[in-house]
């Protein structure tokens, strides 16, 4: 019993400090071993991000030249990257840097003025002299607004202006199309002629209505309604054949809207917004007709020259606030505002008449001294990204959208500008599963054999990741590259986790 004793005794002895170095090894080594299994695991994630962005692409045709660029906006990380550095022509995405230059050089707060001067004097309830309209480039003057600047003439008791009425463009110079832009765009409202006086974003509205028999020519109505344009209505209403066709003489640069083809007779009014020629004259037009409608006799008709000096100042007409148009401009991709913004910060910073030349100097200067990107090889020519000679780097995009981020006095402005997957803009019908709404705030961009897609996603742990994706060179329709390549990539970045 003793030996028995003594030998359990010294068991003990042996096998507690063998307990004590496991429990030892317990507390301090397990935890390197969870930090290490850590480290692995996030290897793991960004190896399958990788993995299935690759795989994406690789799906495409190899003739087609895709960039792409992912970054933390959490640590800087890199996740992703893909020809980052290689140029592409990047469409609609270079309106970014037009919205950030503008926002930079003019602010949230600042508002176009269109402004009636006139170099006479008023007796006797008339304008002995000439009313002068002066644009300065709002590209959302709308009839509405030229209708109360008549009011206010009719408001200062004229009831005949013995003169012409003067519009004065030249805060812009007059040259309408940018640099690179396609010669036979047409007459779609997205081509819009860019002025430094405009109204209705250079558009007349055409509404064609069947007659109440068929072969009858269907009624033609514009809005607003104007002798400045020629209607030549060569279609007919039909029993059922639907092949009208309304389109402005663009090939011959006239105001002369041609309507072809059938329209059924139980069809319902069709509408068209049909770009127009020497958007400044059309202004002045519309301007001379808002006078008429308030009973205001015109002697003379609408001249084109500079405001007088000398003249003074009768009315001022206010556009929204800079940051709401820049939103709009954001949301549908509209151009023309984009190269308004182009021409004016080009005008405010490089002198008058604002150019695209200007306008390109500027936009450059604001990268470079700003965002402090290598505009070395970077090529912006225009405000909208019409232009095929615009060339940007993914990497571009993802260090402005970088900097932006981070900018207190303009980075609200501007993230809430963007379009919203699933919710609104250019992406409302896009990544619109609940997963994935609302997690992607970005700008599209897209012209024949160019697509593209930049801006901020969120993933599934809630980190803010930059992304630019650049597209060039496919013949496919644009629709199956956004689905195919942008909106599957956007997916594997919303999902991903550390």
């Amino acid at each position: 019993m003793g030996k028995h004793k003594n030998y359990m005794m010294c068991v003990q002895k042996r096998v507690l400090p063998f307990f004590l170095l496991l429990a030892l090894l317990f507390v301090f080594v397990p935890f390197s071993f969870v930090q290490a299994g850590i480290k692995r695991s996030q290897k793991e994630q960004l190896a399958d991000l990788k993995y299935s962005i690759d795989k994406i692409i690789q799906q495409q045709d190899s003739s087609v030249h895709i960039g792409v660029e992912v970054i933390s906006l959490k640590n800087g990380q890199k996740l992703y990257q893909k020809n980052a550095n290689h140029l592409f022509v990047p469409a609609s995405n270079l309106k970014m840097f037009t919205g950030a230059a503008a926002l930079y050089y003019l602010g949230g707060d600042y508002k176009f003025e269109t402004q009636l001067f006139t170099d006479g004097s008023i007796k006797n309830r008339k304008l002995q002299g000439n009313l002068y309209i002066k644009g300065s480039g709002d590209p959302e003057l709308a009839v509405a607004d030229l209708e109360s600047l008549a009011f206010e003439i009719k408001l200062r008791g004229i009831d005949v202006i013995e003169g012409n009425v003067v519009v004065d463009n030249f805060d812009f110079d007059g040259i309408s199309q940018g640099p690179g832009w396609m010669w036979d765009e047409g007459s779609e409202e997205w081509a819009s002629r860019m002025d430094a006086l405009l109204v209705n974003h250079s558009c007349v509205e055409v509404i064609v209505q069947p007659a109440d028999e068929p072969a009858k020519p269907p009624a033609i109505f514009l809005s607003p309604k104007t002798d400045f344009i020629v209607l030549d209505n060569c279609a007919k209403t039909s029993e059922a054949e639907d092949d009208l066709n309304v389109e402005r003489a663009w090939r011959t640069r006239e105001n002369r809207i041609v309507i072809k083809g059938q329209i059924p007779l139980n069809c319902a009014p069709k509408r068209y917004q049909v770009a127009l020629e020497d958007p400044h004259l059309y202004a002045g037009n519309i301007y001379c007709d808002q006078l008429k409608k308030q009973g205001i006799k015109i002697s003379g008709g609408v001249i084109v020259r500079p405001v007088p000096n000398t003249a003074t100042l009768l009315a001022v007409h206010y556009s929204r606030p800079l940051a709401l148009i820049i939103e709009k401009m954001l949301k549908v991709s509209d151009n023309m505002i984009a190269d308004c913004l182009f021409k004016k910060i080009g005008q405010i910073e490089m002198g008058s008449p604002g150019t695209w030349q200007r306008g390109a100097q500027a936009v450059r200067n604001f990268l470079a001294k700003e965002v402090g990107l290598d505009t070395s090889e970077l090529v912006v020519l225009d405000g909208c990204g019409q232009s095929r000679y615009n060339l940007v780097s993914p990497h571009q995009f993802v260090q402005f959208l970088c900097w932006i981020q981070e900018q207190f006095s303009m980075s609200s402005e501007f993230l809430t500008a963007l379009p919203i997957s699933g919710i609104d803009g250019t992406m409302q019908n896009r990544l619109c599963n609940p997963a994935l709404r609302a997690r992607i705030r970005a700008k599209t961009g897209s012209m024949t054999g160019v697509s593209g897609l930049s801006g901020f996603v969120t993933t599934k742990d809630g980190e803010m990741l930059a992304f630019s994706l650049l597209i060039n060179g496919f013949t496919k329709p644009v629709e199956e590259v956004r689905m195919g390549i942008e909106d599957q990539i956007c997916q594997c970045l919303a999902n991903f986790t550390r």
